[in-house]
């Protein structure tokens, strides 16, 4: 594989990795497209306007996906059957809340009293208390003055709870893009 699969650096970056890649090659496969045969401006076409930053692409190349409602702890026993490499039946709903969003770990956006959040969920690798753990770090680095989005920790029936945090470009009012060159 050649670096950045293909693309300038600021593009690669736009395409889903870790857990994000995870999803859309199920969905490929689903469709019965097999995700070795999708290239990297295809895949860059599937984030369209869906990516977690300011570039979008077009044509827009949308899979077949359907809502469903989930609680958070849905989506987390919904999260485990994907790394066990079961099928999930809201598969659909995962990658329609921006779970192809970048990053190892499992994470969807979620609206909470009419704002949009992050909310991180434990990865295969990770502990099954680390919203907690994460929860506390981020508590220590604003105790240490380093300014960050704000940050809660989520209540579960199945662990200490879920990480969250406030999506910055709501913050800010618009997505901003940065590049460094």
């Amino acid at each position: 594989m050649s670096p950045f699969e293909g693309l300038f650096g600021i593009f690669s970056d736009s395409l889903p990795d870790g857990w994000g890649r995870l999803l859309v090659d199920r969905l490929l496969a689903r469709e019965h497209i097999d995700p070795a045969g999708v290239d990297s401006l295809n895949r860059l076409a599937i984030v369209g306007a869906s990516g977690m930053g300011a570039l979008t692409y077009q044509p827009e190349n949308r899979l077949n996906t359907g809502m469903t409602d989930l609680s958070l702890d849905q989506i987390a026993v919904e999260c485990g059957k994907i790394f066990e490499t079961r099928s999930s039946e809201n598969l659909d709903a995962l990658f329609e809340m921006g779970g192809s969003s970048g990053g190892a770990s499992p994470k969807v956006f979620y609206e909470m009293e009419g704002e949009e959040w992050i909310v991180k969920f434990p990865g295969s690798m990770d502990d099954p208390e680390i919203g907690q753990q994460e929860y506390a770090y981020s508590l220590c680095a604003k105790k240490y003055g380093i300014e960050m989005p704000e940050t809660r920790l989520l209540p579960s029936r199945m662990n200490s709870g879920y990480f969250q945090k406030f999506f910055f470009p709501v913050l800010w009012g618009s997505v901003a893009s940065v590049s460094c060159l």
